[in-house]
């Protein structure tokens, strides 16, 4: 659905108030390397990382957050391993099987992947072998021009470790 033209001023003068402080150099990041789902990633080394059972969580304080301050979800891996072959889907059956707005084919270190916009957040969908991938930028309209970056210098250090 379009935004209005009320909607769009809203939207674009809330970003022009934000102030975001995270590094966007990369040579500034860290690198988080994960054998067991098999990939690395770069991402802001003032950001905290939190791995859980089916993802590796990217945060950053938010220092408005319930007015305390908090961790928030920024980014994330989340990594599917097929067991069976009839679970395994090709990047085509995703574009069908995804809902995304704007999606894009894109190369993510040499396999093709999918981006695209799904409700508030930007995501990334990538299978390699019997894995697949799910890469998301939380709370993407936000800050449509910051997120873009962001998710585009982290997903230009995604690496797959086979």
């Amino acid at each position: 659905m379009p935004f209005t033209n009320d909607v769009k001023r809203s939207v674009i003068k809330f970003q022009k108030q934000q102030k975001f402080n995270y590094d966007t150099k990369i040579e500034n990041w860290e690198t988080y390397i994960d054998k067991q789902r098999g990939f690395s990633i770069q991402y802001p080394r003032t950001w905290k990382v939190d791995v859980g059972k089916a993802n590796v969580r990217f945060l950053s304080w938010d220092r408005d957050f319930g007015g305390q301050g908090a961790y928030e979800t920024i980014l994330s891996v989340y990594s599917y391993e097929h067991r069976f072959k009839s679970e395994i889907t090709t990047l085509d059956e995703m574009k069908n099987r995804v809902d995304f707005q704007n999606s894009e084919e894109i190369i993510l270190d040499g396999v093709r992947a999918l981006k695209g916009i799904d409700g508030y957040d930007l995501q990334v969908y990538v299978i390699k072998g019997n894995k697949e991938y799910h890469i998301t930028l939380k709370n993407y309209r936000e800050n449509i021009e910051y997120s873009n970056k962001i998710l585009g210098l982290a997903v230009s250090s995604f690496k797959f470790l086979d």
